[in-house]
This record gives C-alpha cells, structure tokens and sequence, in this order.
C-alpha cells in the first residue's frame, strides 16, 4: 500500500466516523440538526467519502456525497444568514424556549392552556 493510498482510506475512515458521531450526537440530543456544528460535521465527513470514494472509481457513492456537502453547506449559509438578519425566522432552541415562557401550546394565540387537554374516555376505541 502507496502512502496515496494509506491517506485515502483514512481520509474514508475519518469521514465515516465523523458522520456517524455527528448522527449519534443528533440522535442522543446533544446538537441539533441546524447547528453549526453538525453541519461541519457532515461536510468534511461527506469530503472524506469523496476523496476515498472518487480514487476508488465509486461514481454512485462520490455523487451522493457531493450532494450531501453541498446540502450541507447551503445549511450553514442558510443559518448564516438568517442569524445575522434581525428577527430572522430561525430561533435556537433556548430562544424558543425562552420566547414561548417554556411552554409548548400555551404560548400560542387563541390556545390558553392547551398543555392541560386531556383526551375524551367516553369516545370509542
């Protein structure tokens, strides 16, 4: 094995493991799917697929990673650019929270204390 070779493969090694940390944090909780964060995470994980997955002739999986880079990267502009508008239309997390005074319907017009509905018992199953 070249060491060409050697940096290809761990650049699809680093690739896949960032992609799948990047999931498993997603999953767990931990970043949300908007964050800067997870989306580097996706885009230099997709370039590692490209670099290996390109040397090694696999036309299908290159195209699928090009496209998840740029989704990636149209994200982050995207969130670039809403964040740095006043008022843009994406919130984080905490300023949702903190917006709606932590709750989930109540904070909505026109639904006063939508949180406390219970479902009807007489209804059949």
């Amino acid at each position: 094995m070249t060491f060409t070779h050697l940096l290809i493969e761990m650049s699809g090694w680093a690739g896949a493991v960032l992609i799948l940390v990047a999931y498993v944090l997603l999953s767990a909780g931990k970043l949300d799917g908007r964050s800067p964060v997870y989306q580097w995470m996706n885009v230099v994980g997709a370039a590692g697929f490209i670099v290996n997955s390109g040397y090694n002739g696999a036309i299908p999986s290159t195209t699928i990673n090009i496209i998840w880079v740029g989704i990636g990267i149209f994200t982050l502009w995207q969130g670039r650019r809403l964040t740095e508008r006043p008022g843009a239309p994406y919130l984080s997390e905490e300023a949702a929270a903190a917006d709606a005074g932590g709750e989930t319907f109540g904070a909505l017009p026109g639904l006063p204390g939508a949180d406390d509905v219970q479902p009807a018992a007489d209804l059949p199953a």
